[in-house]
């Protein structure tokens, strides 16, 4: 064997044999690490779920969920945001759980809904399956609601929605609720900052 060679050899063994310990003590931060950020993320996730349980109390919804757009692959045309997923729901005793199901659903039958989400001035719009646009009242239909009142959970309805819907009433909120529930919107932000923080 060539000797410098082997004297390097001989450096880096005694190198990884000095630095053993403190990369023993590396990694075992590295995983503590990932330990505390998945509990800590399931606290932040509980948080959530609590402020929707609140909402549909203040509502009177039968259902609250929260839906959160992404990419599997992209499109030919290289559209991002094809798809969106129920992360968060919380139903009445008399509505069925959709959030297994409701995932990787394609938005492109519900585009008009979000765009008009998307440009309103006040944040949320409201829908209903007597509406007398066909492609609206087909999508709120196709979903067992009557009535929809969606909310952007920011600036615009790529950072999420807030949907709140009634299975078998013609729904309203009152001013006072709208105020409630934007507040509550607030609270599921700062949450989900805190998640995209800790990934």
């Amino acid at each position: 064997m060539n000797p410098i060679l082997k004297d390097i050899l001989v450096v880096l063994a005694a190198f990884i044999a000095a630095m053993s310990p403190q990369i023993k003590i590396w990694i075992e931060d590295f995983n503590n690490r990932d330990k505390d950020t998945f509990a800590d993320n399931l606290v932040i996730r509980e948080k959530i779920r609590r402020i929707l349980v609140r909402i549909r109390s203040v509502s009177g919804a039968n259902r609250v969920s929260i839906l959160e757009y992404h990419n599997s692959q992209y499109s030919l045309s290289g559209l991002p945001f094809d798809f969106c997923s129920m992360t968060y729901e919380d139903t009445d005793d008399k509505t069925k759980e959709l959030i297994t199901t409701f995932q990787k659903f394609p938005i492109s039958p519900a585009a008009e809904m979000l765009l008009r989400l998307n440009d309103s001035k006040i944040g949320h719009t409201k829908d209903s399956s007597t509406s007398n646009d066909i492609s609206i009242s087909q999508v709120i239909r196709s979903w067992g609601t009557t009535t929809a009142i969606n909310f952007r959970l920011g600036n615009n309805v790529k950072e999420g929605v807030l949907c709140l819907s009634w299975s078998d009433i013609d729904a309203d909120l009152t001013d006072e609720q709208y105020l409630q529930i934007k507040s509550e919107i607030l609270s599921i932000n700062i949450n989900l900052e805190k998640i995209k923080k800790n990934t």
